[in-house]
């Protein structure tokens, strides 16, 4: 009996540790990560307790929403600089996929997801969204039943069976994405905690990533990783030549890049 009940104080005390957290997953971007990763980074970031994690997937937008009136604890995966939470996780390059020769100096009509590039087509003003659709595949079908002759993606985007030897690629920019945190849960004095053990966890932990470019994703990132850490005060030297890398994307030809996606 006594057995019983110090079994029964124990599974009590585990009940009232144990924290539950959901995560929105984007229904038009899957990122690079799988449930199973970002389980682990949410445990390694913020501690073991947070055992109950559950994943709600949804649109893009409807995720920011939820996020910001606390009704979901994270949101996957988020660029950089829009929301607060665990970065970089990774880099993803965006990308246009055309039909024709791209020449970025003159009016090109291209066709997007709904509410996605914003700060592309700042960027470039003379792309315009005349083709617009709410689902990465609608987007792709569209490309290929010559809806639209051009559309932005990013490269996570890309679908593995989509073939790209009849179109020209190009990459746009770049983009740094993570997991965006609930303001409600932590607030700034922790967040600095917290984003100190997410670098530590990201030097420690073996992810099994969705392709086989975990070698190459680990090298190109680890640089920014350090740049923006030293940002924070966490790392005081950084070798990164950002402007260097930026070059290096751009420069790289559309062959080279359906060569480098072949690889996925």
């Amino acid at each position: 009996m006594k057995t019983i009940i110090i079994l029964l104080l124990y599974l009590s005390s585990f009940s009232a540790l144990s924290k539950k957290f959901v995560i929105g997953l984007s229904d038009t971007e899957h990122g690079l990560f799988k449930k199973a990763d970002i389980k682990k980074v949410i445990q390694c970031t913020l501690g073991p307790e947070y055992d109950q994690i559950s994943f709600l997937k949804l649109p893009y937008i409807r995720g920011v929403h939820l996020l910001n009136d606390t009704k979901i604890n994270a949101l996957y995966p988020v660029r950089s600089g829009d929301l607060e939470g665990l970065f970089p996780l990774y880099i993803d390059e965006v990308f246009i996929i055309s039909k024709n020769s791209i020449n970025l100096k003159n009016h090109i009509n291209v066709g997007i997801i709904k509410e996605s590039h914003s700060t592309t087509l700042k960027k470039y003003n003379n792309l315009n969204p005349t083709y617009t659709v709410n689902s990465i595949n609608s987007l792709f079908t569209g490309l290929k039943a010559g809806r639209v002759k051009s559309i932005i993606v990013k490269r996570s985007q890309i679908p593995k069976n989509f073939s790209l030897d009849k179109y020209e690629i190009k990459s746009l920019k770049y983009e740094i994405s993570g997991i965006a945190l609930s303001k409600k849960d932590f607030s700034q004095k922790s967040l600095v905690e917290i984003k100190k053990n997410f670098s530590n966890c990201l030097s420690s932990m073996k992810f099994t990533l969705i392709t086989n470019r975990k070698e190459v994703i680990y090298k190109s990132l680890l640089p920014d990783i350090k740049k923006i850490i030293k940002a924070t005060g966490v790392i005081k030297n950084s070798k990164l030549d950002k402007n260097k890398a930026i070059k290096q994307w751009h420069s790289d030809s559309s062959n080279k890049i359906k060569e480098q996606l072949k690889k996925r």
